[in-house]
């Protein structure tokens, strides 16, 4: 498919999307949602935020994990590098936030930005298997939504296949570890540009996955998904939402599911969409649980997407170094740089 193809395949994508939402929201009793928002609790919905803050500098920590075997060891960049991509994502199609945190850290700590882009590939998979952990241990603890409860199939399987992928990435890298880690920089460039950024690619993607690194990730991503699940919780709380807990982590988990594709900016519409007919599914209201999910969202998209704008409005708003310049460090050894 050529670029202009996937690109008319989004929009028409989106478009669906959109006149769905509007479909739907023409059946909300809006009046209902608002006096749900209105009436919300300040200092829950602050609590909400906090943690929804401490849940994003776990995932930055995550990533830390891998990053700083490449050769940039900061912390503080990684969780920049954090901040810009999850706020990035709400705003630029396709994941583009996760391209800006590869930039963003390749020019600040002079890095491979292959190797970035294998610690980006790395922590998405353990996010994503953590997330297909919960989804398929889920139903054999809590009660679930029918709907959801019969992804406990697919969510096994695909669990199964996951951790078959990681066991090798880890049996190879366990291989790779006896000799010391080359950086992906390192490796010469041979066969055309392309050829050799895959190559660093690969090399990244062989040395960083060790069990001494996997395992802390996991960990720090199942406690990121606990925190997720509160900020849930606490908002339905301010709102007023008789939602339990377990309502609360089953609409995590549909909502997360539905951004494996995401057909609007942040998924706008589709969110509100999902997490109130997991909610009618417990018996809460339709029209309340629309209103809790505008402000579950604004909650997780305004104060990122703004920390993004701030930290790195290059990135966002595509401006390009001054005439003359040199060219950032790391940056080079992108295709087509």
């Amino acid at each position: 498919m050529t670029a202009r193809a996937r690109r008319l395949a989004r929009w028409a994508a989106m478009a669906a999307a959109v006149a769905l939402v509007a479909a739907l929201a023409r059946t909300v009793d809006w009046s209902e949602s608002w006096r749900a928002i209105r009436g919300a609790s300040p200092a829950l919905l602050l609590a909400a935020g906090l943690v929804n803050l401490a849940s994003l500098v776990v995932r930055g920590t995550r990533w830390w994990l891998f990053l700083r075997a490449t050769g940039a060891p900061s912390w503080a960049v990684a969780l920049r590098g954090a901040v810009v991509g999850s706020g990035l994502n709400n705003v630029l199609p396709a994941n583009g936030g996760d391209a800006a945190r590869v930039l963003l850290v390749a020019r600040r700590e002079g890095v491979s930005s292959a190797a970035v882009l294998a610690t980006v590939a790395l922590d998405r998979l353990v996010e994503f298997l953590s997330c297909v952990a919960l989804l398929a241990a889920a139903p054999l603890v809590v009660p679930l939504p029918a709907a959801l409860a019969r992804w406990r199939v697919p969510g096994g399987i695909a669990l199964v296949v996951l951790l078959v992928l990681v066991g090798v990435l880890a049996r190879r890298a366990a291989v790779a570890a006896r000799e010391p880690f080359a950086p992906a920089a390192a490796l010469p460039e041979e066969r055309g540009r392309l050829r050799a950024y895959l190559a660093r690619f690969a090399a990244a993607m062989t040395g960083l996955p060790t069990p001494r690194r996997l395992a802390p990730a996991l960990a720090l991503s199942l406690l990121s998904w606990i925190g997720q699940a509160l900020v849930y919780h606490l908002t339905a709380r301010a709102t007023g939402l008789p939602a339990s807990l377990v309502a609360s982590v089953a609409a995590m988990l549909a909502v997360n599911l539905a951004f494996l594709v995401q057909l609007t900016p942040g998924n706008v519409g589709i969110f509100q969409l999902l997490y109130a007919l997991v909610m009618a599914a417990y018996g809460v209201s339709h029209d309340a649980a629309v209103g809790t999910a505008v402000v579950i969202q604004a909650l997780q998209i305004l104060p990122i997407t703004l920390l993004a704008l701030l930290l790195a409005p290059e990135l966002a708003f595509h401006r390009t170094p001054r005439a003359g310049g040199a060219t950032p460090p790391g940056a080079g050894d992108l295709p087509g740089v």
